[in-house]
């Protein structure tokens, strides 16, 4: 049998093949795709809420006679129902990847800072259920410019755009 001093030796290539996958390993953990998105989202306007804010939308709908060349919007306020700070990150979301609660849930942004070029970076929001977009109005023409506009973001991100007229709390 060995002594322990030898058992602990290793070699100078063993080191440094250790010390690459480290380095490797990190460069690929530190790498956050979700970062430049929400950097995006705020340079635009907008607010990004997380998965541990529990964020939740309640709507009321004024009652008029609607017509049906009309998109009519509901007066919406955002709420959270979550903690305000970020939860301290478990050892396994350190080494791996955060949970789904650090992700970004809900996103608000106003129509008229909405482009093509943000809806397709937030395609990427693996995680994200609902853009709340901020109409200017209460109601637009569906065959106006921004009619066409909206229609084209609701086929761009199906099921996820939510235009509103914001209240706030």
């Amino acid at each position: 049998m060995k002594p322990a001093s030898r058992r602990l030796q290793f070699g100078l290539r063993t080191m440094l093949v250790g010390v690459t996958l480290t380095g490797v390993y990190l460069a690929w953990r530190m790498h956050d795709p979700e970062r430049s998105t929400i950097q995006a989202i705020r340079a635009a306007g907008g607010e990004v809420h997380f998965g541990y804010q529990m964020p939740s939308t309640s709507s009321t709908y004024i009652s008029v006679a609607m017509l049906p060349e009309f998109h009519y919007f509901p007066i919406v306020v955002v709420s959270h129902h979550g903690t305000k700070d970020p939860p301290a990150l478990t050892a396994r979301e350190i080494l791996f990847r955060p949970g789904s609660e650090h992700q970004v849930r809900l996103v608000e942004l106003k129509f008229e800072d909405f482009t093509p070029e943000l809806a397709e970076r937030l395609q990427s929001l693996s995680e994200l259920r609902e853009i709340v977009v901020e109409m200017p109005g209460g109601m637009l023409a569906m065959d106006s410019p921004a009619g066409k506009k909206l229609a084209a973001l609701e086929e761009q991100l199906p099921g996820k755009v939510y235009p509103v007229v914001l209240r706030e709390e």
